[in-house]
């Protein structure tokens, strides 16, 4: 019995007696996002190999965003030459004209483009078209027109009365419906026929049914078009995808204050420009935390380098620490870790004693032989 005492006190003992193993942390190297220059110096190479050195490189080249494709200024080349067709009677060459500013405005999703200049290509386009005796096309065409621009109005000297008699029956036949777009991320600047609406979320009351050209962009995010075809009262979600780390990074320059996204999706504590310059070369960063620019002269030291360098990724707070996870249930606990050794060590010492059987106990004391250290001599 005291045997067994003594075994139960020792796994007690060692169960709670155990430590975890103390782990020595990694060295942490901040992530930057490094726009290299494009030509440079001798000081704008021994500027990016300290960079290098004292950072974890998230390479960048920088590309300029791309712009919007629009072919608004063609558009109203053609607009304006199929009105003067049209008026001088060449109607086959007016439809021509027209066609094709229709098919650029689509193309380009109208962007560059006012609503009333989509009326109008879709009026003319239902003159040439009543003119010719193809009515149907004209009451589309029409419908069209007053669907982007419902104020619309015809001069009584240029139309026919028979044109304007059939544009005020399908503006009375008009149906609209209300419009809310949202973005992912939010604040988006949202163009709607060609016209800027406002940033996301915006609302757009009583917009006619039909087809509509919606365009979505953001400076840090890929542009988003659509075609939308307007039923019945809709809200619409569009989540944005990120443009490429260098049009992110080039994104920036311009946009410091969109630092935070922009760094988040770069996954870096800050972006670096470095640009040769007449003296030496030029050190920009942003952070969560601001810009800095730093002028490096030529000749400048390695010690004053990595000084440099440290002092710009010094501005940018290094990434939380993610916290462990602990256990759940009664794994957290040592006295229950203890509780269980005891638990253990108790069964296998008790299990043997009572598989030997229902033996009656002898009442003889258990007389262990211990050797002496010094037997007597």
């Amino acid at each position: 019995m005291n045997r067994i005492v003594a075994l139960l006190a020792l796994a007690l003992a060692g169960c709670i007696g155990r430590q975890p193993t103390p782990v020595t942390p990694a060295r942490h190297l901040p992530w930057v996002a490094l726009a290299r220059p494009t030509g440079g110096n001798a000081t704008t190479a021994a500027l990016v190999a300290a960079i290098s050195e004292h950072n974890a490189i998230r390479e960048a080249p920088v590309k300029a965003p791309q712009p919007l494709e629009s072919d608004a200024a063609a558009i109203r080349w053609q607009l304006k030459q199929a009105r003067q067709d049209y008026f001088t009677a060449y109607v086959d060459r007016a439809r021509q004209g027209l066609k094709q500013a229709l098919r650029r405005a689509h193309d380009t999703y109208a962007v560059g483009l006012e609503p009333r200049e989509l009326a109008e290509i879709h009026l003319y386009l239902a003159a040439v078209s009543h003119a010719t005796a193809q009515s149907q096309q004209a009451q589309w065409h029409l419908d069209a027109a007053i669907r982007f621009l419902p104020a619309l109005e015809l001069d009584q000297s240029l139309f026919s009365p028979q044109l304007r008699e059939a544009l005020e029956r399908r503006r009375g036949e008009r149906r609209t419906a209300e419009l809310r777009i949202r973005t992912t991320p939010s604040s988006a600047t949202v163009l709607w026929d060609g016209k800027e609406v406002g940033r996301a979320p915006v609302t757009l009351a009583r917009q006619g049914t039909g087809e509509h050209f919606l365009v979505v962009h953001h400076p840090l995010f890929q542009v988003r078009r659509e075609r939308i075809v307007v039923t019945t009262a809709a809200q619409l979600e569009l989540k944005l995808e990120p443009a490429s780390p260098g049009e992110i990074v080039a994104a920036l320059r311009q946009h410091p204050e969109l630092a935070a996204t922009g760094l988040e999706l770069l996954g870096v504590n800050a972006a670096l420009w470095v640009e040769p310059s007449e003296t030496g070369a030029v050190a920009r960063s942003l952070s969560r935390a601001g810009s800095r620019e730093i002028q490096v002269p030529q000749g400048t030291a390695s010690r004053e380098l990595t000084r440099i360098v440290r002092s710009l990724s010094a501005e940018a707070p290094p990434p939380p620490k993610k916290k462990r996870e602990r256990t759940a249930g009664w794994g957290r606990y040592w006295w229950a870790w203890a509780a269980a050794g005891v638990v253990v060590v108790g069964a296998a010492v008790a299990l043997p004693l009572a598989l030997q059987g229902g033996s009656e106990p002898s009442g003889r004391p258990v007389v262990m032989e211990i050797p002496l250290l010094h037997p007597a001599r």
